[in-house]
């Protein structure tokens, strides 16, 4: 990130220095013109930023001379950013004039004293822009537009069920290592080894751990029981441990798997390997390293089983695989023959492989020869093949992917990355630039993870039934590489670790003792613009580290260019004032607290963007300031069981994307009416058990793309606002009906929602079969049916839902039989049907509905 970050703070520099909030400032204090010259300055070095990174290699003159710009631009970034904020609390009138609050905007300090002190402020940074300006005349820089590139999304992207050939070409040595188990590999095998079913059913127990450099007995430990109990044992000591351990292994046949292992001393290894005796006979431990050292020291006359590289056939069909679009292999005999010469130069590795041809991936031949004769031309030893291929398909990403890349880094390895967490994380550091006219960060932010994915960044990829991606991971190689061009700026450290430097900005604290103590170091971090304490542990315990409010609003104060927070993991009893005082911060996350409330001060954070404060089990009310907070673009208060009340106006958020409320039982009014929010796209509602109604105006939300749930029914909304949703693509229905069901559904014109892939319909009684409007649907991929209780058949037109892949039926006691039609859809791949006591017989083998299901490759009928 070191050398990429200087396009998105030269960018966001140039949007702000454009504010209208701060230009109304500057007119009145008469440094307006300043701010001009200061912007055409930047605009300037930006447009040379390209060709001064791609020379910085081999020029260490270059070097200094974009280490001298980003100290630069981050000073100006911070000061403007505060700037800005201090001026849009105040109101702009039309025009030149500006109210009253505007022209005290200062008015905590001598006015006059202070204009000049900005004045002074700005034409120290111009001058030193300027400064660089004229230094780099030396190198004759080129200008280059740092133009978004085009995405290329392969024809596979389209479908849910994507079979993803992780492992080609290693079919004799699967076979070989399972030999070894039955009777030490890369990841990608192993996985492929560890999910096998032969080796499920084989197995009593089977344990993953990732270990990586530091091997620390009690933390394999601990990662050891969490894969067994999926639970994390922290705060206990290594008694306590290794008696849990004795538990989970004694008398069972269990197969561990120590991932990426560097671990070189012997004797560390027999300590945790006499701590694994007295398991049942047969058990084994499957060790992954890229060390030859390593191996020698573990295996010690156990079989050891040394991974080479692809053969070129197999190198070619999984290069061919990726690079290549269906039958352009045998239209382009001359891309065939330089792909031959590129796959040569990448040595048989598989991942060097992937990364280049995910690159290649319908580029021109231009392009492909730029790569085998420019690009990889240099490169010759095998030691180094794979990481120099992988830093070449860096290069190539454009300039805010390197940045969005780079962040991962932050993480440890074999961390998971959620999506919806890590795109808000990029559009919090400025990472995210909307590549074409109208479109939302949100949606640019998704465009850039699919593009990493795409191009192999991003590997183990989980998708949800309806193919979009929930979560992915980091090979071990593609993480080194994220480290090694993020530099000392972002880390990832633990208790004990050596303490970052003083020029770090994004740090992810892994505390492993609960006493201020260990947190004691991060007070001196004054440039950290992101700051997540236990991330990575969240969901395995609720308090990994305690430490006093005092101590922690200290803290706050002293990280003033914070634009991250989440402390979910610091067991603190109220929310500090200094954090509302933070005027960068763009994320906040309060997870799992035992807070009973936000501090009335919250409406100050003027820039945040997403406030997330989950499962906070205490929290009782959401105050009334939130409402000011007009920046906000996404905020989840999901699990909150004892929430009764939103006091802040949400409907002033006009800036929201996506509301999540699920899971706030006790929850009893959201807004009046929210047809402000015409930006929505999410909105989940599910398991507000004490909800009713929804609030009115849904029908203005006509981006929102899912909607969960929707309570219809005589105490909740008419159904007709659906009808003006034509963008979404997921729906739950709840009925809340006190009588028989009176039709609703046939008010809604399914015709028109031309995007909707899955519906979801709960508990509406009295409904004998299905609404005929919904045969229009024939996009939709799942059906859920769920608690119907008078539902007595499915109808014959169920064939025309074309794109079905999904059916589920829950508790519908009436449902007599399958409809003969259901033999027709084309794409049904999974039926689940459980509660439906009369289709129970007659969908087992031999019953009379069989014939009609026996096709689909995944039933589960109970």
């Amino acid at each position: 990130m070191a050398e990429a970050i200087l396009f998105s703070l030269a960018q966001n520099l140039i949007q702000t220095l454009a504010s209208e909030a701060l230009q109304a400032a500057a007119l009145i204090w008469g440094f307006r013109s300043d701010l001009q010259r200061l912007k055409a300055t930047t605009n300037a070095i930006n447009n040379v930023i390209l060709d001064a990174e791609d020379r910085q290699a081999e020029e260490h003159a270059v070097q200094d001379w974009l280490n001298r710009l980003k100290a630069v631009l981050y000073i100006a970034d911070d000061l403007f950013d505060e700037y800005a904020t201090l001026a849009s609390r105040k109101t702009i009138t039309r025009g030149n004039k500006c109210s009253k609050e505007v022209r005290l905007f200062f008015s905590k300090y001598n006015q006059i004293y202070l204009a000049i002190k900005v004045s002074r402020q700005i034409k120290k940074i111009r001058s030193e822009l300027d400064d660089i300006e004229n230094d780099g005349g030396r190198y004759s820089f080129r200008a280059r537009y740092n133009e978004p590139p085009v995405i290329r999304r392969r024809r596979d992207d389209e479908h849910s069920y994507i079979h993803e050939d992780e492992v080609i070409g290693r079919e004799h040595d699967k076979e070989a290592i399972m030999k070894m188990l039955l009777d030490p590999p890369e990841t990608a095998l192993a996985q492929d080894v560890y999910n096998d079913e032969e080796v499920r059913n084989e197995f009593h127990v089977r344990l993953w751990v990732c270990v990586s450099e530091e091997f620390d007995i009690k933390v394999i430990i601990q990662k050891i029981l969490k894969s067994a109990t999926n639970t994390s044992p922290d705060n206990q000591d290594l008694d306590q441990l290794q008696s849990k351990l004795r538990e989970v292994v004694c008398n069972k046949k269990y197969l561990l798997v120590l991932d990426d292992v560097w671990n070189d001393s012997r004797e560390e290894w027999l300590k945790l390997r006499r701590l694994l005796v007295g398991c049942h006979k047969g058990s084994r431990i499957l060790v992954t390293t890229r060390s030859h050292n390593v191996a020698d020291i573990m295996t010690d006359g156990i079989p050891r089983y040394d991974l080479k590289g692809l053969s070129a056939e197999k190198s070619w069909s999984l290069f061919e695989k990726l690079a290549f679009k269906h039958g352009q292999e045998q239209q382009s005999p001359s891309l065939v023959k330089i792909g031959k010469e590129i796959v040569e130069k990448c040595g048989n590795v598989p991942l060097a492989i992937r990364a280049l041809a995910s690159y290649l991936y319908g580029r021109e031949e231009e392009a492909w020869l730029a790569v085998k004769d420019k690009e990889l031309g240099g490169i010759g030893g095998q030691v180094d093949t794979t990481m120099e291929v992988l830093k070449l398909s860096y290069n190539h990403l454009w300039s805010p992917l390197k940045q969005c890349f780079a962040y991962c880094s932050v993480f440890p390895k074999d961390y998971t990355f959620r999506k919806e967490e890590l795109v808000p994380l990029w559009i919090a550091q400025g990472f995210v630039f909307p590549t074409s006219l109208g479109q939302s960060l949100e949606d640019a932010g998704h465009d850039y993870f699919m593009q990493l994915q795409q191009r192999c960044f991003f590997q183990d990829v989980h998708r949800d039934g309806l193919g979009n991606i929930l979560s992915c991971k980091m090979h071990d190689l593609i993480h080194d590489l994220a480290q090694r061009v993020a530099g000392e700026e972002t880390r990832f450290i633990e208790s004990g670790s050596r303490n970052p430097d003083q020029g770090v900005r994004h740090l992810c604290f892994s505390p492993s003792s609960s006493s201020n103590e260990s947190m004691s170091s991060l007070s001196s971090l004054r440039s950290l613009r992101t700051l997540l304490i236990g991330r990575h542990q969240r969901y395995h315990q609720r308090y990994h580290i305690v430490v006093s409010d005092s101590f922690f609003d200290g803290l706050c104060s002293s990280l003033k260019r914070l634009r991250v927070l989440d402390i979910g993991m610091i067991g603190i009893q109220t929310v500090p004032s200094s954090v509302c005082k933070l005027l960068h911060l763009r994320y906040l996350s309060l997870n799992n607290l035992p807070i009973q409330s936000l501090p009335d001060s919250v409406h100050e954070l003027l820039n945040l963007q997403t406030l997330s404060v989950t499962y906070c089990i205490g929290l009782t009310e959401v105050p009334a300031g939130v409402e000011k907070l007009t920046s906000l673009r996404h905020l989840n208060l999901s699990g909150n069981y004892r929430l009764v009340n939103i006091a802040a106006d949400i409907s002033k958020l006009t800036n929201l994307r996506h509301i999540d409320l699920s899971r706030c039982k006790r929850l009893t009014h959201v807004a009046a009416d929210i047809s402000t929010l015409t930006n929505l796209t999410f909105l989940d509602l599910s398991e507000c058990d004490s909800l009713d109604h929804m609030p009115s105006g849904v029908e203005n939300l006509t981006k929102l793309r899912r909607l969960h749930r929707f309570f219809a029914g005589s105490t909740g909304s008419s159904l007709v606002a659906i009808n003006h949703l034509t963008a979404l693509e997921e729906l739950t229905i709840e009925s809340r009906e006190e009588e028989a069901y009176s039709g609703q559904l046939e008010t809604v014109r399914w015709d028109v929602l031309h995007c909707l892939r899955a519906l979801h319909l709960y508990d509406f009684h009295g409904m004998s079969t299905l609404p005929v409007g919904l045969q229009h649907l024939t996009t939709l991929r799942v059906l859920v049916i769920w608690r119907n209780a008078d539902l007595i058949e499915l109808p014959e037109w169920i064939h025309c839902l074309l794109s079905l892949e999904r059916l589920d039926l829950f508790g519908c006691p009436k449902l007599k039989c399958l409809p003969e039609e259901i033999q027709l859809l084309p794409r049904l791949k999974e039926l689940y049907i459980t509660g439906c006591p009369l289709l129970k017989g007659r969908c087992e083998p031999n019953g009379e509905d069989w014939p009609k299901i026996q096709h689909i490759r995944e039933r589960q009928i109970g």
